[in-house]
């Protein structure tokens, strides 16, 4: 007999058939257990609030909303059960039937998960069937925005200005209890070690007449028309440029014996950093020394980049041009000639001289007279008519720095030539 139930026992057949009852056994215990009825209490549960937006449509809100702390028991088979917990399970409150402010009851609807029938379940006990409101009438503020920044730049030449930020307001709606307790909006900015103009969108908290912060719960009970305020704190930077002249030197005037005096010499700009450190002085132009004698003066306006300021304020500048050692000497000249004459016109020159001033450095005008100076005017492209002609100065005979002063025109009158 031990024989044959071994060999029973270790054939593959009763292996098969073993695991076949094994199997049908355990469904059975898992269905009857799965559409058992069991309970289970789900704490926690979260309230929702349903047609708020038609409530405050009718210049109402809720100003107070007792603690909801809502427990259900539920009783459902197993396979139920497992579906209903905290995240599945809330609780909803329709505000749609409330017209009038005061102190209000109302009742509230569960709502269970999509995959629930909720005729399969059964709630054995709450602890809560009603929750109670405060309703207050909706009123609106505009509440001042105040922007602080408490920081710090790069650099010693650098300063940051007073913030500038949109929108000056904010427009609030909520209780008038609270709201006429609200003395302005603050947006805090801590920003260290500002190297550039700074820009952010930042939060901003409300501060009562008491320099306090409301509490979360007031904060609840508000809502703004923004969220955020977009701040920006210029940075700019500060230094002190030089102001400069370009001179063109000849007849004599040279760097070395040209003195210029500019009053002020230096001037203070601000701007952006960026701007500022690529200026490293101010042109104020061009002087040609040979359009005066040996002095000028002359009062420039002082021009900058876009985006640039002076904040010494100043809008011109003085400057003197003073050339030393030379000699400066009038002359009566004659010669005057002309070129590129339009064929078949006669030329007449008038008057007959031209008196010229020449510059040059000390003792080199001495062998200069008339005669080394011509003026020569090109008439080309000229008609029939009286025309002033400028003209350009040669001084024969000498090599040395010597130029006139100022330009010099002579009229010619062309007229058609008689056969």
């Amino acid at each position: 007999m031990r024989k044959i139930l071994n060999k029973i026992f270790s054939s593959k057949a009763f292996f098969i058939v073993f695991a076949l009852f094994a199997a049908i056994a355990l469904w059975m215990y898992v269905t009857i257990t799965d559409v058992e009825v069991q309970t289970r209490t789900v704490d926690h549960i979260q309230f929702n609030f349903s047609n708020e937006d038609i409530l405050r449509g009718r210049g109402l809100l809720i100003i107070d909303r007792e603690p909801y702390d809502l427990s259900l028991t539920f009783e459902a088979p197993l396979n139920v059960l497992s579906h209903l917990n905290q995240a599945s399970v809330s609780a909803t409150v329709d505000l749609i039937n409330v017209t009038d402010t005061g102190l209000i009851t109302l009742d509230y609807d569960i709502v269970f998960p999509d995959d629930v029938d909720q005729n399969n379940v059964l709630i054995t006990e709450e602890s809560r069937t009603q929750v109670t409101l405060t309703v207050d009438r909706l009123s609106v503020a505009t509440i001042p925005v105040v922007v602080d920044h408490d920081g710090s730049t790069a650099a010693e030449d650098l300063v940051a200005l007073s913030p500038e930020f949109e929108p000056q307001f904010i427009t609030v709606e909520g209780p008038q209890e609270i709201l006429s307790r609200i003395e302005f909006a603050r947006v805090p900015v801590i920003r260290e070690n500002l190297a550039t103009t700074h820009v952010d969108d930042l939060s901003f908290y409300f501060v009562d007449i008491y320099e306090d912060e409301l509490s979360e719960d007031e904060l609840d009970a508000l809502t703004t028309d923004i969220d955020l305020v977009h701040v920006t704190i210029p940075v700019i930077q500060i230094r002190d440029v030089q102001l400069q002249v370009h001179l063109i030197y000849g007849a004599g005037a040279s760097e070395e014996n040209t003195n210029v005096t500019i009053t002020p010499q230096y001037i203070t700009i601000s701007g952006a950093p960026e701007a500022v450190r690529e200026i490293t002085h101010v042109d104020l132009g061009t002087i040609v020394t040979t359009a005066f004698s040996t002095t000028a003066a002359d009062r420039p306006r002082i021009f900058l980049p876009p985006h640039i300021s002076s904040e010494s304020r100043e809008e011109y500048a003085t400057v003197l041009v003073e050339i030393h050692n030379v000699d400066v000497r009038d002359f009566q000249v004659e010669n005057l000639f002309y070129t590129h004459a339009p064929q078949g016109y006669d030329v007449r020159i008038i008057p007959s001289h031209v008196d010229v001033r020449l510059r040059g450095k000390t003792g080199e005008l001495d062998d200069i007279t008339a005669m080394n100076i011509r003026l020569v005017a090109d008439l080309r492209d000229l008609s029939v008519g009286r025309h002033s002609v400028p003209t350009r100065v040669y001084i024969d005979g000498t090599d040395a720095d010597i130029g006139v002063i100022g330009n010099h025109t002579i009229f010619v009158v062309l007229s058609q030539a008689v056969p």
